[in-house]
């Protein structure tokens, strides 16, 4: 039998309700740790008193090196990330979503890799998975095995065309004094501070970036109104670009104007019919969402009806053509 592997890394896990799911991703780590040692934080920003003790319970009954803790005030999401992230007292740290499924073998890979690599931040390529744990897709970033981040050419091509994929919390190893030095409370209260901090070090020029290319966490891409990030609907994506603002002026290596002109990735989806069912079958497009849609995104007069449209056609058929145009592979 080998020898456990041994990883200066913590898992951080922030988390507020949640307990079915998160004990799921609890057992993945359990496994995880039956062959390489690294360390999981627990942050509980001040849920029900009752989830937290339940999830309490079976993590130290299944985890070693483990800090649990519950927040005396509810900070927010952002917040409770950073607070995780920041809490780490290991050379590396990865945060993973509480609804989300662990890759163990490809998390091992992982912890192998980054001992030698020894990037600032390593960007880390991961899979949707439905709620009953089956692929969506499997490859989500999806940059050539040999893509590297060397000069500033290629970190805004990044930039440009796949930063949006970072909004995914498992999507990012920092290394824990770069995201120190690099996050910064001006991000907080976007949703995405963590996403401002590893954007400060992609543009970095004394930071080394890396990349995995095969999937470590599996995102349980599932219904928004269940998520922990915001039951409002879309406000998730204004606090994005709120936060990609901030970012360009933070960084100074691209301007705001010049994000939204190369947008591309993000442009095509709001005029696609098939986006717009699929959304629609996850109720996050209804007549009371599209006010606020319209006012953050500059939209033909013809998208508009085409919204206006979809959101007549009843939530189960859209879920039954997002199904079909998945199995012929559109």
């Amino acid at each position: 039998m080998s020898d456990k592997i041994t990883a200066d890394l913590t898992v951080v896990l922030p988390t507020y309700e949640r307990v079915e799911k998160l004990c799921e991703l609890i057992d993945d780590l359990a496994e995880a740790q039956a062959a390489a040692s690294f360390s999981v934080i627990i942050v509980n920003d001040k849920g029900p008193e009752e989830a937290y003790a339940k999830t309490r319970s079976y993590a130290e009954a299944h985890l070693r090196n483990l800090t649990m803790t519950r927040n005396s005030e509810n900070i927010g999401i952002d917040g409770n990330i950073d607070r995780c992230l920041a809490a780490a007292e290991t050379e590396y740290v990865l945060a993973i979503g509480d609804d989300d499924r662990l890759n163990v073998a490809q998390f091992l890979t992982l912890l192998e890799t980054l001992s030698t690599a020894r990037p600032d931040l390593m960007l880390v390529e991961y899979s949707y998975i439905y709620d009953d744990l089956s692929m969506q897709k499997e490859g989500v970033i999806d940059l050539p095995a040999d893509q590297d981040f060397v000069s500033l050419d290629a970190r805004r091509r990044f930039l440009f065309e796949r930063a949006t994929k970072l909004g995914f919390l498992g999507s990012v190893v920092f290394r824990t004094a770069a995201y120190r030095t690099h996050a910064d409370p001006k991000f907080l209260g976007t949703w995405f501070n963590h996403v401002g901090a590893a954007l400060n070090i992609l543009f970095d020029d004394a930071c080394t970036v890396t990349w995995f290319d095969r999937p470590v966490v599996l995102n349980r891409a599932g219904d928004i109104r269940v998520t922990s990030w915001s039951h409002r609907v879309f406000d998730v994506i204004n606090g994005w670009w709120r936060m990609m603002a901030l970012s360009c002026e933070s960084h100074g290596k691209c301007s705001f104007a010049e994000y939204r002109a190369h947008k591309t990735e993000v442009t095509f989806q709001y005029d696609s019919p098939l986006w717009m069912l699929s959304r629609r079958s996850e109720n996050l497009i209804n007549f009371q969402s599209l006010p606020v849609l319209f006012q953050t995104f500059d939209l033909s007069a013809k998208t508009k009806a085409m919204y206006y449209a979809v959101c007549l056609v009843p939530i189960r058929l859209c879920l039954a053509l997002k199904k079909s145009a998945r199995a012929v592979g559109k």
